[in-house]
Parts: C-alpha cells; structure tokens; sequence
C-alpha cells in the first residue's frame, strides 16, 4: 500500500502541486461569494442578462465598426472582446457567475501547465521529467502569468501562446489535421489584441530561432496553415487594414489630442 502510494506520487506529484497552487490562488473566490474578478480591461459580469446584453453589443460592434482600436473601447471589442465576451456568456449560462468565473481561471491555468509540460518536453527532448514538471509550473505560475489573465481581453493570450507553439510545431513535424485546426484557433486567439502582436511575433521569432533544430520545418504545412489562418483571421485583418489606412483612424485622432495637451 505504501509503495503504491508512493508510486504515484512520484508519477503525480507536480499535479498535486499544481492543483494546490491552483487553490491557493482562487481560494478568494471560493470561499467569498460575489464577484470579485476586476480586470484592467473588462469585469466579469454579475449575471447572465448583463452579459448577454455585453456579448450581443459586442457583435454589433463588429459588424458596425471599422476596425481595431487602440485600447478598451468601441472596436477593440469587435475582436478580442467579442472572443473573450461570447466565452464568458458560456460560461456564466451554464455554471452562473460565481462558479464561471472560478472556471475562467482555472482553464487558464490548466491550458498553461498542460501545455506547458508537452511544449518544454518537446524542446527539450533529452531532459529530466522532473526538470520538465518543474519548468511547467514555473510557466504556469510565474509573476507575469498571474498578471495577465487578471486583464480581461488579454487574459487567455499567454496560454494560448503556448499552446500555439506546441500545436503548431507539432503539425509541421506530423502534418495532423487536428494540430492544425488547433493551431489557427489558438492562433486567432493570439491575433485579438494588436498592441501585443509584436512582442507575440518577436516570442515567437526568438523561441524558434534558439530552438531550431527542434523544428521540422515542411513548407507545403507551412503554407497551408498560413493560408487556413488568414482566412479565418480575415474580419482583423481587413478590419485593421482599412482602419489604419484611413486617415481619420484613433491614431491620427490619439496624435491630435496629445499634440492639443502639449500646446
């Protein structure tokens, strides 16, 4: 009985750790009820009616806006938010908001750490396992993720990053239908904020470059997948593009305001 316990914890033992850390962090929202998720861009809804009334705003300010904006308000939403809004009514329809939000977090951090451990394990082929699960958690629950996810439209950017490069990787090294279809969703995910686009693109560069011989790099899978993703992407990428060649866009208006502040 004792080295089957023993057995499994040392198979288990940074799920342990992991659910811990996972209660230490929400246990404010257990234990507390009411709403209590502040975020910089966003709150997490009281109750059903006024997150739908949020989610439904948003898709209307999809279809009604010319593209992203710079920040919280107007067309920001039209992307990001409505991703992270649609989630949220998801989540609130079926467990109320209490719980919703509790499972909001939690997917975050099991998103990082599980695709964490696969992603480190695939860059780091001859490693320790331990080294791995330790390195996991670390990516799960370092300083920075516990600060992203407490802002709202960005919240699930981290996990999806990571997620991405594993998926993605994984599909230029197999070629599988289902690391690709799961590689332009999370990719899209990484697309809904484009104040971060070029840390995201730079992450990416970098962690590519230093881990090349880790790529299998197929040029047809590479194409096809470019080609998948600028499709489903297109509403941002066309939405942006002809915001942003537009005059009259939020940047030449921010310009104009700060150069009226400074006279």
């Amino acid at each position: 009985m004792v080295n089957k316990e023993q057995n499994f914890f040392a198979k288990n033992w940074h799920w342990l750790i992991f659910f811990g850390l996972v209660f230490f962090g929400l246990v404010y929202l257990i234990f507390a009820r009411g709403v209590w998720a502040f975020a910089d861009s966003g709150f997490y809804y009281q109750n059903i009616l006024q997150t739908q009334k949020i989610a439904f705003s948003k898709l209307g300010q999809f279809a009604n806006t010319d593209g992203f904006y710079f920040g919280y308000d107007n067309s920001a939403s039209s992307y990001s938010h409505l991703i992270i809004s649609f989630y949220q009514l998801l989540l609130t329809t079926i467990f109320g908001s209490d719980l919703g939000q509790i499972i909001y977090y939690f997917v975050y951090y099991l998103l990082c750490f599980y695709f964490g451990l696969k992603l480190l394990a695939k860059l780091f082929p001859t490693a320790n396992k331990n080294d791995l699960k330790i390195g996991a958690l670390f990516l799960t629950f370092n300083p920075f993720s516990l600060l992203v996810i407490t802002l709202f439209t960005v919240g699930y950017i981290y996990a999806f990053f990571i997620a991405f490069l594993y998926v993605f990787l994984n599909y230029l090294s197999g070629g599988k239908i289902k690391d690709l279809f799961l590689a332009v969703f999370f990719g899209l995910g990484l697309v809904s904020y484009l104040r971060l686009m070029p840390i995201i693109a730079l992450a990416f560069l970098i962690i590519i470059w230093i881990f090349y011989d880790q790529v299998k790099l197929n040029l047809k899978r590479l194409i096809i997948f470019i080609l998948l993703f600028t499709i489903c992407a297109s509403p941002f990428i066309v939405g942006n593009f002809l915001s942003l060649s537009n005059s009259n866009n939020i940047v030449s208006n921010y310009k104009e305001s700060f150069t009226k502040y400074e006279q």
